[in-house]
């Protein structure tokens, strides 16, 4: 602000008096004349009013102006970095700004004033804190924004999950698991992986059989299942076959309940606005909210009945009429 001081002191004219509207924006003093907008920079320097807006800074250095419902972006020293061209701007991180052109996204260096993705990407989303994933004609991959390359060229059919230390990736019908810094860490070698690990165990398929894989790819429980759940409180529903009945394992795979159940679902302690489930919520109102405790509902020949699984896997009976 040397030249604005200076010129204050000597009371001389900083900004001649011929636009309409004169006002500090952060660190520039924005004009308007005609209903367009320009900047002027503490130095002195001039940008003549030409843009329909002018709206906020990144790190105050960077500004979005907008023409013709374009937006393009300028420096505080009245720079342009890039004509107004952009149809969407917004900051990621590490001066990096995601944009669109038309229907399609990029990302732009606001350092080097160049993209280091170009805007032809049907989608990016964060994948964590430094990592971003990246959409191209259906296939999906994963960049590294702090280093500008990608992890995993786009090429995977899927990417997905449900915490944020492993994601499920499929390639050519088959599926693996990645860490939080996008490492293959499970080889995509098995007919199916369940998104979501519970108990650090997921289910997986080999040989049109289901088990339960470590987040090594390591069988814990084999794939001898014709249909599984994921696990609940160290319980899951597990079925042999898809013509009988139901049964409960914990995760060292031993049978809790027997194969006699035509289903087998936990809730949550009164939690439940079904009629039946009304009937066990009400029988079971002293003791429901004891943390000691799981609730399983079985179903066996339509006659509802209560399983109490307690911490140590031990059971008791109930049956609600």
């Amino acid at each position: 602000m040397a030249n604005l001081d200076l010129l204050i002191q000597k009371g001389d004219f900083f900004i001649e008096p011929e636009f309409d509207k004169i006002e500090q924006l952060e660190n520039i003093i924005l004009i308007s004349k005609n209903e367009k907008y320009g900047i002027v920079s503490f130095s002195g320097k001039i940008l003549e009013p030409q843009f329909d807006s002018i709206q906020k800074s990144y790190n105050q250095k960077i500004f979005m102006v907008e023409k013709d419902s374009k937006i393009g972006l300028v420096d505080k020293e009245t720079q342009i970095i890039i004509e107004p061209k952009f149809d969407t701007v917004s900051y990621k991180k590490n001066d990096i700004l995601q944009v669109t052109i038309g229907e399609k996204q990029g990302l732009f260096d606001i350092k080097s004033k160049q993209f280091i993705l170009k805007p032809k990407f049907d989608d990016i989303y964060n994948f964590n804190d430094n990592l971003l994933q990246v959409f191209l004609q259906g296939k999906q991959g994963i960049f590294d924004i702090k280093n500008h390359r990608f992890i995993l060229d786009p090429k995977f059919d899927k990417i997905d999950g449900c915490d944020n230390n492993t994601q499920r990736i499929s390639l050519n019908g088959k599926y693996g698991v990645i860490n939080e810094n996008a490492q293959l860490i499970v080889p995509i070698k098995f007919d199916y992986i369940s998104p979501c690990f519970s108990n650090n165990l997921g289910f997986a398929s080999d040989k049109n059989k289901v088990g339960y894989i470590n987040k090594k790819g390591e069988f814990v429980i084999p794939a001898k299942f014709e249909t599984v759940t994921p696990f609940k409180y160290g319980f899951a529903q597990v079925k042999l076959d898809k013509n009988k009945k139901f049964g409960l394992i914990n995760t060292k795979g031993d049978l809790v309940l027997p194969f006699d159940f035509d289903s087998i679902f936990y809730i949550e302690p009164l939690a439940t606005s079904d009629s039946k489930l009304g009937k066990i919520k009400e029988a079971n109102k002293d003791v429901s909210t004891d943390k000691g405790q799981k609730f399983f509902v079985v179903e066996k020949n339509v006659n509802l009945e209560l399983w109490i699984i307690i911490e140590n896997g031990l059971l008791s009976l109930k049956t609600i009429s």
